[in-house]
């Protein structure tokens, strides 16, 4: 078993966390029996105001035969001067099977509550298929495409429901220096002019046997986001992995 000890810490932040996920950086995980790989990052700025900013994150990841389980745990508080406080909760869950060498099929639930955004809650529920384009040592491209269920209420009480495409393509470059990067565009069935686009990288740095360094970048855009929210979300984040084996 492996045990990951996570620490990082935010040094330029654009704006919250838009909470992307970056699936293949969960893949990127051990993938024989299973693995859970807990990080946490704490942000404290003195200045004209006072800014307080926690993340922890549980991704895990479990596989047996053709069956993998993949899932992440998201909490991520923001406060400045102890009058705005900002929470941000996400649940992902994810089950591959590996129906032939070049074809995976998916299912994923996922819950999410974002106050900086005004999601009170947001629920998916969605499958598809999974493909390998390219696949050896050193590079890997997957395309996926998938049909999802959304339902949304507002922080103002309005909800939304409507079904969605949802399509990606991943990328995973080398090993020791490995950059992950996932794009996702996700418009309406019923209006395509409706739509989120994300893109979210992750650079690793191996450092030594037990350190690597790691730096992200997120962002998320959404055609139709309540009066008041930005549509264009970013962040970049860094920090140090230390693994611990036994």
């Amino acid at each position: 078993m492996k045990i990951f000890i996570f620490i990082s810490c935010f040094i330029l932040p654009f704006v919250i966390n838009a909470q992307i996920i970056n699936i293949e950086s969960i893949r990127l995980l051990d993938t024989n029996s299973y693995v859970i790989k807990p990080s946490t990052s704490l942000f404290y700025n003195e200045d004209i105001s006072d800014k307080i900013e926690f993340k922890f994150d549980l991704p895990f990841s479990l596989k047996f035969n053709r069956h993998k389980m993949l899932g992440l745990t998201s909490y991520h508080l923001f406060q400045v001067d102890d009058v705005k406080s900002i929470d941000n909760i996400l649940v992902h869950l994810r089950y591959n099977y590996e129906i032939n060498h070049i074809l995976i099929g998916e299912l994923f639930a996922q819950t999410r509550s974002d106050d900086f955004l005004g999601i009170y809650i947001r629920q998916l529920l969605g499958g598809g298929l999974r493909y390998k384009i390219l696949f050896n040592d050193k590079t890997k491209l997957f395309f996926g495409t998938f049909v999802m269920y959304e339902y949304e209420k507002m922080d103002d009480g309005t909800l939304h429901y409507s079904n969605r495409m949802s399509d990606y393509i991943s990328l995973v470059i080398g090993k020791s220096k490995q950059l992950s990067s996932v794009i996702y565009y996700q418009p309406k069935l019923n209006d395509f002019s409706m739509f989120r686009f994300a893109w979210s990288s992750k650079l690793n740095l191996k450092i030594s046997k037990k350190f690597s360094a790691f730096i992200v970048f997120d962002m998320s855009y959404d055609s139709h986001r309540p009066e008041g929210i930005r549509k264009l979300v970013k962040t970049i984040r860094n920090g140090i992995q230390i693994t611990i084996k036994k």
